[in-house]
C-alpha cells in the first residue's frame, strides 16, 4: 500500500509543507512540471518522452511510447478496426509500429497515429492501406544525379 495514494490526499496531508522544505529544488520542479503534467494532462511532453522510464506510456487517442528496460524508445498506435473481428469475434484491435523516438518526434507519432485511426474508422486495415510513397528507378535515378553533380569535374578533351 502506497503511503499516500491519492495525490490530492498527501497535498491536503498536515506534512506536505514538511514535504516541500526538504526536498530539494530540483526534485520539486521535476514531480511539478513534468510528472505531476503528465498525470493531469494525460499527454506527453518532449521531456517526458526523453526521461520516463521501462514501460508503456500513454499520450492519448491510442498513441504509447514503449521504453524497454534497456532504454529503447519506440512509439506504437492501438487501433480498433471497423467492421473486423478477431478469431474470437470481438472487434479487431490492432498495434502498428510507428518508429523510434529517436526518428519520430511526438508531433509526427501524433499525426501519424491520426492517419491510423482515420483508415480504422473506415474499415481500412492501416497495415494494408498505409500510404508509402514508392519511388521508381528513374526518379531514384535523377536523384542520385543531381545531389553527385557537385563533385563533379568539367575536363575539357584535347
Amino acid at each position: 500500500m502506497a503511503l499516500f495514494p491519492n495525490f490530492l490526499a498527501f497535498r491536503a496531508h498536515k506534512d506536505f509543507s514538511v514535504f516541500l522544505s526538504i526536498v530539494p529544488v530540483f526534485f520539486r520542479y521535476v514531480v511539478w512540471n513534468v510528472v505531476l503534467k503528465m498525470a493531469l494532462t494525460g499527454k506527453l511532453t518532449k521531456k517526458l518522452v526523453e526521461n520516463l522510464g521501462a514501460g508503456r506510456h500513454g499520450d492519448s487517442g491510442g498513441l504509447y511510447l514503449v521504453v524497454d528496460p534497456s532504454g529503447a524508445r519506440r512509439w506504437i498506435v492501438r487501433v480498433v478496426v471497423k467492421g473486423q473481428k478477431n478469431v474470437k469475434g470481438a472487434p479487431l484491435r490492432t498495434d502498428f509500429g510507428l518508429g523510434g523516438a529517436d526518428v519520430v518526434t511526438l508531433n509526427q507519432a501524433r499525426e501519424r497515429a491520426l492517419e491510423y485511426r482515420r483508415m480504422a474508422k473506415q474499415g481500412l486495415n492501416p497495415r494494408f492501406n498505409a500510404s508509402r510513397e514508392i519511388l521508381t528507378f528513374e526518379e531514384v535515378a535523377r536523384q542520385v544525379h543531381i545531389d553527385r553533380m557537385p563533385t563533379w569535374k568539367k575536363v575539357l578533351a584535347d
